[in-house]
């Protein structure tokens, strides 16, 4: 016998491998296997079988399943997201399963012969030490044992699938967060009512994810699982409970979406729109996309829960592919703007907007100011020179943090000390810009009498748990300073809201950027829940307080927009990377890429190629097409030395 194995490589092709005879009976479609690839064994997914001899292949080193963990459902899910997102299977494959995956260390023999009672309690680990993996596996075979796992104690199985069923409903739900956590606990009551799981998606597991566990959890108990990989032991557990279809709600973030689930009967996405739903390690995929697609196949409902959805949903919707629904959002929000000269935020803060914050805390009200940049500055300028600063490696504009008074590069990550002068000239007048959370808190601990001030980034939640952060952040005249971050503290509640910074963000955030304005600002309002809500912007913003409002307007013109401008979600863009040391080696990859898509008929489709230095030398271009035009053509690059694709990359 020969099977064919699909290895976790970014190689468009599988490898055939012998089996010994001993081996056929468990070498099945699907089934894990570890062979031997070079001078390493890797472990890869059986994806077809043939009857043959040797032929003078390797043999597999082993079997690692005594049946296949891997279902039909999740199979048909992977091999679609490759064709989709230009994936080799094996890559797919390995995201269905654990990250650390240990199956045999929470498994027991439970004897059902005379023979076997020697076995009986035995862990899986230990039953193959005592008796031979072979031997065990023949008694299963023979039906003399059965597995089974720790956390349930139900007899370890092939997957029982829902099957395909007339009930596929893709509905997205517009409406604050208070209505959809009524909305979600009413939907995913019914599905485990009638004993099927129902799988939640979160964009992440330390704030948003942290506040709808506690809430459902309230609810439903014991009900409730969290596929996490920060807790291994925790992950297996979920595991094995969501191949039994006994009722469970199954939480996790991106990496759930490809977990084999036994009787799925409901998929809830909560904020799709955030960009965390993509995986940007060695498969990229989208698990929103990917979750509509496996509720598509499976013919299940998905309900999709924002106060911002993402404009490709909006669309969905416009083309009645999705149900909308929409509830009357933020009546009671009073909204103002302040308009500042363009020049003024980088020396010091608007006097009207210090005034405002100092009268707040006067009256102990809890602030929260958004900024779109945790550092000091994001951008330094030499007024001697006339030069910025810029990373020696790479020539990317670096950063300026006051925390270890340090300079940082957001593209290579490389770090310098900062001595107050200018690497080009030694000038030490330098001007600072683009400013951030650290900037806004030394400008109001300078301008106010001992304020109460909370900085609050996403690397400081992860570092330190969050309850920590809001029991300070609750207390009155706190004044909070925050990223992104702020727009999922939903246990956070603030008398006022500042939002400073959009135009910079605007400047930097590409085609995605007023659609990130809208949604950052819209998230705001849902978590944070404030009577007022006050926008700083330069008099020159093309986005403000009444723009950000409009959400009918805002979903109307930015759609038009990109009509004509031919972008998502009416096109879908394919990056290109071509990284090379020399110019000349670079040079002649690019030309060979371009050659061929200019020979397929996409020279028109195709913005580039743009170089950029990234420590070596870097070629970008960008295709305009569809699923079913340009992914057949880019196939072939797999392979090609130092060419990385990436599809519907979220800025360009």
């Amino acid at each position: 016998m020969i099977v064919h194995v699909a290895l976790p490589l970014p190689l468009q092709k599988t490898f055939s491998y012998y089996v010994p005879f001993i081996w056929e009976p468990f070498a099945k479609p699907l089934a894990r296997v570890k062979v031997p690839f070079g001078n390493r064994m890797l472990t890869g997914f059986v994806v077809g079988v043939t009857e043959g001899g040797d032929e003078g292949l390797k043999e597999i080193a082993d079997i690692l399943d005594i049946f296949p963990l891997i279902g039909e459902a999740t199979f048909q899910l992977c091999a679609w997201a490759c064709q989709y997102y230009l994936a080799p299977i094996g890559l797919a494959l390995k995201y269905a399963l654990p990250s650390r995956f240990k199956v045999e260390k929470y498994l027991s023999v439970r004897a059902k012969a005379e023979q076997t009672r020697h076995l009986d309690g035995l862990t899986l680990k230990a039953a193959y030490t005592f008796a031979g993996k072979q031997t065990v596996w023949e008694y299963y075979r023979a039906e003399m044992v059965e597995l089974y796992d720790s956390f349930t104690g139900s007899s370890f199985a092939p997957l029982e699938e829902s099957g395909i069923t007339p009930g596929y409903q893709a509905r997205l739900y517009v409406a604050n967060v208070e209505r959809r956590k009524e909305e979600y606990l009413r939907v995913i009551s019914e599905t485990l009512e009638q004993g099927k799981n129902v799988l939640f998606l979160l964009p992440d597991s330390h704030t948003v994810g942290d506040y709808f566990c506690r809430f459902v959890t309230q609810s439903l108990g014991k009900r409730v699982v969290w596929y996490t990989s920060s807790q291994p032991k925790r992950q297996m557990e979920t595991f094995f409970r969501a191949r039994a279809g006994e009722g469970y709600l199954i939480l996790g973030n991106k990496s759930a979406v490809l977990l084999p689930v036994g009787q799925l009967g409901l998929i809830v996405v909560e904020r799709p729109e955030e960009d965390e739903y993509r995986n940007e390690e060695a498969f990229h995929f989208n698990a929103v996309r990917l979750a509509i697609k496996s509720a598509e196949m499976q013919g299940m409902p998905i309900l999709l829960g924002s106060v911002s959805p993402p404009l490709d949903l909006v669309n969905l919707a416009q083309q009645g592919a999705v149900s909308l629904t929409r509830e009357e959002l933020f009546s009671q929000t009073k909204l103002s703007e302040l308009r500042v000269e363009s020049g003024k935020r980088g020396h010091q803060l608007p006097a009207e907007l210090v005034s405002c914050i100092d009268q707040a805390v006067q009256e102990n009200e809890t602030i929260a100011i958004y900024t779109p940049r945790r550092d000091y500055a994001s951008h330094l300028y030499c007024l001697e020179c006339k030069k910025p600063f810029l990373c020696p490696d790479c020539e990317t504009p670096l950063t300026y943090h006051r925390e270890g008074d340090k300079l940082a590069c957001p593209s290579c990550r490389k770090s310098l000390a900062y001595d107050e002068t200018c690497a080009q000239c030694g000038g030490s007048l330098i001007q600072f810009s683009a400013t951030g959370a650290e900037y806004v808190e030394e400008q109001l601990s300078a301008a106010l009498q001992e304020p109460r001030v909370l900085r609050v980034t996403g690397e400081s939640i992860r570092k330190k748990d969050a309850h920590s952060f809001l029991q300070v952040a609750q207390t009155p005249g706190t004044i909070v300073i925050g990223t992104q971050i702020l727009s999922r503290l939903y246990d956070l509640r603030v008398k006022r809201l500042i939002l400073m910074g959009q135009e910079e963000f605007l400047r930097v955030a590409g085609y995605r950027a007023h659609e990130r304005v809208f949604q950052i600002f819209r998230n705001l309002i849902d978590a944070l829940r404030p009577e007022e809500v006050l926008v700083v912007a330069d008099k020159t913003s093309l986005i403000g307080a009444a723009q950000l409002a409009n959400e009918e307007g805002f979903y109307e013109e930015e759609l038009a927009k990109r009509r004509q401008a031919e972008f998502p979600p009416y096109v879908r863009l394919f990056l290109i990377e071509v990284e090379k040391k020399t110019r000349a080696s670079g040079q002649r990859v690019v030309a060979e890429i371009v050659e061929r898509l200019q020979a397929e008929g996409l020279g028109s489709r195709m913005m580039g190629p743009m170089l950029q230095k990234r420590g070596g030398l870097r070629w970008r271009i960008v295709l305009r097409g569809d699923e079913s035009s340009v992914p057949p053509v880019l196939s072939w690059m797999y392979g090609l030395s130092g060419v990385r694709m990436e599809p519907d990359p979220p800025s360009i």
